[in-house]
């Protein structure tokens, strides 16, 4: 396993949890209240974070990866409902300038289109070179090393196996992620789903689709908004998304 490993951080995690974490109410007077943030202290916050991050995994090279600016994504041309359910959610203070000095501080990798998601499943190789370091259940579809940032030991660093990364996406496609706005299969909760994937192939995530009244057609949207991408999903020169197909047989 490479001595020196490239930390592979999602970063609009590390930006809107600190944002979040560093709001602070005052009362001015009595019934009269605002929430105020210290950018200073959010950026000294993310330069430790990142720096024990490092040091806990024995690693220098890092690339912080961040949703695109434009905010234009590929899923939300499949889904028109994808996310909507985030419109009007108040955000924390300070998220967005956090967010652009993070974008400079650490020449933060972002692409036309794509979520912070899917910049980490471009960028992990499955070598041991690299490393995801995130909370996002989602990215546990991409083979490779990963990081759980919630953890504090290097014994917190776990491998994804393809088969583990497959059987992930498939779980994806029936339960659906109501945070981002697609449901998957109604009504398919985590143990249906195990259910389902007693034998984890397509062909079993389309006959409970079509089963609970629906069709292959909806089950290939799902699973196109669950997939993370990964290398050789993206053409750079033109900014085009290589759409997940369905294995062949």
């Amino acid at each position: 396993m490479p001595k020196d490993q490239t930390l592979l951080i999602d970063g609009d995690i590390l930006v809107y949890r600190t944002a979040a974490a560093l709001e602070t109410p005052i009362e001015w007077e009595e019934d009269f209240w605002t929430l105020h943030t210290d950018l200073k202290a959010a950026k000294d916050s993310i330069h430790q974070q990142v720096e024990e991050l490092q040091d806990t995994l024995k690693s220098i090279s890092i690339v912080v990866a961040l949703g695109h600016p434009s905010g234009v994504l590929f899923r939300k041309q499949l889904c028109p409902s994808y996310k909507e359910n985030r419109k009007g959610t108040r955000k924390p203070i300070g998220l967005l300038p956090l967010r652009e000095w993070v974008r400079m501080e650490y020449s933060a990798s972002s692409i036309s289109r794509l979520e912070a998601d899917d910049v980490l499943g471009l960028l992990q190789k499955t070598d041991g070179s690299t490393i995801i370091c995130s909370i996002d259940k989602d990215l546990r579809q991409i083979p490779g090393l990963h990081w759980n940032l919630d953890k504090g030991t290097e014994e917190g660093i776990t491998e994804v196996t393809p088969e583990m990364g497959s059987y992930m996406h498939l779980y994806q496609t029936l339960i659906g992620d109501t945070s981002d706005g697609y449901p998957g299969l109604p009504g398919c909760g985590p143990k249906t789903a195990e259910k389902i994937l007693t034998v984890p192939t397509w062909e079993a995530v389309v006959a409970a689709y079509q089963k609970a009244g629906s069709n292959a057609t909806e089950a290939l949207l799902q699973a196109r908004l669950a997939y993370i991408l990964r290398a050789g999903d993206y053409n750079l020169d033109n900014k085009t998304v290589k759409l997940w197909q369905p294995p062949t047989v």
